[in-house]
């Protein structure tokens, strides 16, 4: 009904979203088919933001399925669709990051991750997708061998991750926020983990 009324461009965001939310709470299936085609839609519509953001979600779904290929296609045409529109670009960069670790591309993943963070450091943060990107860059420079600016990346990564979840004040959001995104779990992982190691 609502393409019939002109208003593709408010159906696509809603799909987007839509397959964001499936994602997280673990429908891929339904996630997957909602992105691919927000994506198609928005690439149609001209909307290269709302394109870039439904495949850097696509690209993250895809790496959890191990597509491992699709995946980093997908994060490379975010990257590239997203150039203007910075704070999604460094979200897309940390995405392909992640990814291009996961094909053991060690060192294009820690160029990925060090230009993401660069843009996130010039913005001064990002609403969403920060964890990704300063998770995705301690995990490359862990991945080269570098394990001192990995912790040191952790250690910024997981103090900031707090620094966000002090702002939400019911207790049950604030331990959503931290415990079930992906993101931020793992963080936290990391940070205890490498915190044992070093003590």
């Amino acid at each position: 009904q609502a393409r019939h009324l002109g208003l593709s461009n408010v159906v696509t965001q809603v799909e987007t979203y839509l397959g964001e939310t499936n994602a997280r709470r673990g429908a891929l299936g339904e996630a997957r088919v909602l992105l691919e085609h927000a994506a198609k839609a928005a690439a149609d519509q001209c909307n290269t933001q709302l394109e870039g953001k439904a495949r850097t979600a696509l690209a993250d779904l895809l790496c959890q399925v191990g597509e491992y290929g699709e995946a980093e296609a997908e994060a490379r045409r975010a990257v590239e669709v997203l150039e203007i529109y910075l704070p999604d670009r460094a979200t897309a960069l940390g995405v392909c990051s992640h990814i291009l670790l996961n094909r053991e591309q060690n060192e294009e993943s820690l160029e990925m991750a060090e230009d993401a963070v660069e843009l996130l450091e010039s913005l001064g943060g990002i609403a969403d997708g920060e964890s990704c990107v300063r998770l995705a860059h301690s995990e490359a420079l862990a991945a080269m061998g570098e394990i001192e600016a990995a912790e040191t990346a952790i250690n910024i990564a997981y103090d900031r991750l707090l620094e966000r979840a002090e702002l939400i004040r019911d207790d049950n959001a604030r331990n959503h926020f931290l415990r079930s995104v992906p993101a931020n779990a793992r963080t936290l992982e990391l940070a205890r983990q490498w915190a044992t190691r070093a003590s």
